[in-house]
């Protein structure tokens, strides 16, 4: 009997055995394996250490899609970035978690417990009923394998440190530091210099006083003089406004800067007025200087370009960027009449109303509708409520902009490309260049670039713009950059990075390659550098990188306007752009923009590029 048990006994030990190795058998249909992660891993626009290969780089590529391109088809100039490839910012990112929780899985069956037949030891029986389990079953050991994150919060990795910043564990490419960069300066209000507390008091009433006379003359004579006006440039700058007015039909044209008070000067010049403007949540009324408890408005440019013109700059009340925008320009447009009508500051000039207000907007948004639009509808708020002669309140300005939705400029306003104006006395000057040009305007927040022709055309000069952009990569981006501590080597890469664009595309052989390609032109390029900003580190640093194998041997040139603009001593090209505005529009070279220029059609490579003397 007891033989007879031992056997029984080691035959259902064998058993259990033979289970527990086939447990351990792999599953064809959930294998315990890891699962290799089959996502497509990021793609990294490839390094290019020299920037004169880079834009040989996109050079070459440009002209090879140009046979798959449709040469019929109108290019939009957007203010972001063009032909550049899609990049993806995407450095060491959190996998997702692959720890299964055990409260999803099914749970298994519970086996009915069999009753044992015959005379069984108790450890036979347990033997008999034993369910051995699966390896996956097994907890995982804390030394080795980490706790699961919670759902809402993605795992870190093992290997590194979260990181939110690219750059942070690789250098940045040229194209991610452009994205970076021109992202957080869009979304910022950048703080260009100390705003202004308090003012004289006999000051506040002089403003006070010529923006109400101001607004009674715009009310009373709202339609332009035609016949005996005066025309006014109006530069509003992200930083500065500079505004100039000039008689251009009597002789020696006669003009003159309108004076900036010490407390609203910008950067100390006597010429040029911070752009900034004061709500009083007293009264909610605007106006151009500080009072107690006044809230400060500023960074209206910066939102209207990056497209932001409907958010917010104040949350308490809420404010937005075109609002602001509107009150600011409305203020100065009363108060530059107001001005003109007491001090009468053009010499032998006989007129009394303007002829026509010209306002700068950026070439690139001028042949972009879609970007244009939130100026238009500015000026034409701003235009309305100027001649209302009514305190400049918030609920005013509401329902200026709402009114004037569907409507066109008022009659005498006008919008100019920046690009022809600030290349009137340029243009019409018998020593500069014809031929092709390349355009670089620093401002506060924007970095405009134009690749443009000055031609000859009927004995007038007339401007052919082929490529151009502007972006938020301005002297004050840059130092919202070193506030969010990007490296200027970073800021500087996203300036090449434009300027790589923006120059490639002119270079493309459908659009002006014999004009900018360095391989095949047959003069230099002629830079032409405008605004303030071109001082700082960087800026400067990429002005010096272009003459050379990139622009050719010609130094560039910065346009000044005429002494007789200003009665004070002062740095006179800030005043160029207002200069150039404040001509008629006849005397404004006018421009060719990038859309309607016809593409042109590649040459078979039989033929010669050009006819020399050695072919005559």
């Amino acid at each position: 009997m007891n033989k007879s048990n031992g056997t029984l006994a080691d035959q259902l030990q064998a058993l259990g055995v033979a289970k527990q190795k086939a447990a351990k058998q792999p599953n064809v249909k959930g294998s315990g394996q890891p699962v290799k992660d089959f996502r497509t891993k990021a793609v990294r626009e490839p390094e290019v250490a020299d920037f004169e290969a880079q834009m040989r780089q996109k050079l070459a590529d440009a002209n090879a899609q140009i046979a798959d391109a449709e040469q019929t088809k109108v290019r939009e100039i957007k203010p972001a970035k063009r032909d550049a490839p899609p990049v993806i910012i995407e450095t060491r990112k959190r996998p997702p978690s692959r720890t299964v929780h055990s409260s999803s899985k099914p749970s298994k069956p519970v086996r009915p417990v069999k009753q044992p037949k015959g005379n069984l030891t108790q450890s036979a029986s347990e033997r008999l009923h034993y369910e051995p389990k699966a390896p996956v079953e097994e907890a995982p050991k804390a030394a080795t394998k980490p706790a699961p994150a919670p759902k809402h919060k993605p795992a870190p990795p093992p290997e590194t440190a979260p990181c939110d910043v690219p750059g942070e564990t690789r250098p940045l490419t040229a194209a991610e530091a452009f994205d970076h960069i021109t992202r957080i300066v869009g979304a910022s209000t950048p703080a260009i210099e100390k705003r202004p507390v308090t003012i004289q008091s006999s000051e506040a009433r002089r403003l006070d006083d010529a923006v109400r006379n101001g607004a009674q003359w715009l009310r009373d004579n709202p339609e332009p003089d035609y016949d005996d006006g005066f025309v006014v440039g109006f530069d509003f700058g992200t930083s500065s406004l500079k505004v100039v007015v000039r008689d251009p039909y009597v002789a020696g044209n006669p003009l003159a800067a309108l004076p900036a008070p010490a407390e609203l000067r910008s950067q100390g010049h006597p010429y040029l007025w911070q752009t900034v403007v004061w709500f009083d949540p007293a009264d909610e009324t605007f106006r151009l200087y500080p009072t107690p408890g006044a809230i400060t408005l500023e960074g209206f440019k910066t939102g209207i370009i990056a497209g932001n013109g409907s958010e917010a700059i104040c949350d308490e009340p809420k404010i937005s960027r075109s609002e602001g925008a509107t009150s600011f320009i409305a203020l100065h447009l009363c108060h530059l009449l107001g001005w003109y009508a007491k001090e009468q500051p053009l010499e032998r000039s006989k007129a009394k109303n303007f002829l026509a207000i010209n306002i700068g907007v950026p070439v690139a948004t001028s042949d972009n509708p879609a970007a244009l639009q939130p100026f238009k509808e500015v000026v034409r708020a701003a235009a309305e409520l100027a001649c209302c002669c009514e305190p400049f309140t918030l609920e005013r300005v509401r329902a200026a902009l709402k009114m004037v939705e569907a409507e066109d400029l008022p009659e005498g306003f006008d919008l100019i490309p920046e690009l022809s104006a600030a290349l009137v006395g340029y243009a019409s000057d018998p020593t500069s260049p014809w031929g092709a040009h390349l355009l670089i305007d620093v401002g506060a927040s924007t970095l405009d670039m134009v690749a443009f022709n000055l031609v000859e055309n009927d004995d007038e000069a007339q401007i052919k713009a082929f490529s151009a952009s502007v972006e938020l990569l301005g002297a004050a981006a840059l130092d919202i950059a070193r506030g969010q501590k990007i490296d200027d080597a970073d800021f500087l890469k996203a300036c090449n990075h434009q300027f790589s664009d923006t120059y490639t595309y002119a270079c493309r052989e459908d659009i002006a390659r014999s004009n900018f390609s360095p391989s095949v032109r047959r003069q230099d390029v002629q830079l032409v550098i405008t605004g303030g900003g071109c001082a700082t580190s960087v800026h400067s640093s990429l002005i010096a990188r272009l003459p050379g194998a990139i622009l050719g041997d010609r130094n560039h040139v910065r346009p000044e306007p005429p002494t007789d603009i200003v009665t004070t001593e002062c740095d006179r090209a800030r005043l160029l752009l207002a200069y150039g505005l404040a001509h008629d529009i006849p005397d404004i070279p006018p421009p060719t923009l990038m859309s309607r220029i016809p593409r042109i059609t590649s040459k078979p490579d039989t033929q010669p590029v050009f006819v020399g003397a050695e072919l005559t």
